[in-house]
């Protein structure tokens, strides 16, 4: 869904800045049409020039809020009034009115800080002015505007929620779209809490995974090779990344940033319809089979091991995950597909 603002930048240059000095469009003036974007103040990181003067109005759609978050934020000390940054918010209906929100010299960010502002309305305007005495790097600001109801049918999106047993409240005009909702869990998966509520949050409802895996499908999933599993190897490799943490055993002996990747793609036979990822269940190169024992004959490592290692990405540990499962199926013997 596109939300589209509207932007206004004026800036006011004192005599005595020459054109060469400062260039008004870098103000900002930008037409915004996406839900987020940049507010930056003149010449960032630059030192901005004296004696300007900028405003944004971000006019967002009915039933949005936008927030604005500072990731950089250098307008002098606590004794430089000076500069400042003021934020306005629609009142009753009018703009205008006392500001919502002041910064000024006594706000400083290090590194890895930032401050966040969320609006009340779909109307904000955000200024900024630099007096006469002293000029600094100046402010970085990203802002974005998101719903303040959620779409119903978002909560179908893993299969966990049954929509039809599902009572939602507190909605709005727009059809299927609410501020709370009661979940129904599928009969695969249960409660990961003792509450059903979920509440829309930032444009989506929260918390997440309200309906979870059931544990001991899961533990029959990992028992059977996934051959008796109800679930999908993403939705088992989420759970795993959820729950489990990387244990000091799960990777003995074994280096998993070597261990053989999908080798090729190979066009499906009459049988096997489609695109499918080849891969071997031995590596010959390093060694390392996904049915690699210990000496007491227990296997080397668990299959879900590589949905835990930070070097792999999600994609790829996931498709790890599935071969190792399909490939102890079969003990290894024989070139598996996803």
């Amino acid at each position: 869904m596109i939300v589209i603002f509207s932007i206004l930048v004026i800036s006011l240059i004192s005599e005595g800045v020459s054109d060469d000095v400062f260039d008004p469009s870098t103000c900002g003036e930008i037409n915004l049409k996406e839900t987020s974007g940049w507010i930056t103040s003149p010449r960032y990181p630059n030192k901005y020039v004296q004696n300007t003067f900028c405003e944004w109005i971000i006019n967002a759609k009915p039933d949005h809020v936008v927030e604005i978050k500072f990731h950089d934020f250098e307008l002098g000390n606590k004794n430089n009034l000076d500069d400042y940054v003021l934020i306005y918010e629609e009142v009753n209906g009018e703009d205008g009115g006392s500001p919502t929100k002041y910064f000024d010299g006594s706000l400083t960010l290090n590194p890895n800080m930032s401050v966040t502002y969320r609006s009340k309305s779909n109307f904000v305007i955000v200024q900024f002015s630099s007096g006469s005495r002293m000029n600094f790097k100046g402010f970085n600001a990203s802002y974005r505007s998101y719903d303040t109801y959620c779409d119903k049918d978002s909560l179908a999106a893993d299969g966990a929620i049954d929509l039809d047993f599902t009572f939602c409240n507190r909605g709005t005009n727009r059809k299927n779209f609410y501020k709370q909702c009661y979940v129904w869990c599928n009969s695969k998966y249960m409660l990961s809490s003792n509450s059903t509520k979920v509440v829309c949050q930032d444009g989506s409802f929260q918390p997440q995974n309200v309906c979870d895996l059931i544990p001991y499908k899961v533990t029959e999933c990992e028992n059977t090779n996934l051959k008796n599993c109800p679930y999908v190897p993403k939705e088992l490799a989420d759970y795993w990344r959820r729950k489990e943490p990387l244990g000091p055993d799960d990777a003995e002996g074994v280096d998993f940033d070597l261990f053989p990747d999908i080798q090729k793609k190979a066009t499906g036979s009459r049988s096997i319809r489609g695109q499918f990822i080849e891969t071997s269940c031995i590596d010959k190169l390093i060694g390392y089979s996904y049915c690699k024992r210990k000496p007491n004959k227990k296997f080397a490592f668990k299959c879900n091991v590589f949905t835990k290692i930070p070097k792999l990405k999600p994609a790829i540990g996931d498709k790890k995950m599935e071969a190792c499962y399909k490939c102890r199926a079969i003990q290894c013997t024989a070139t598996i597909y996803l």
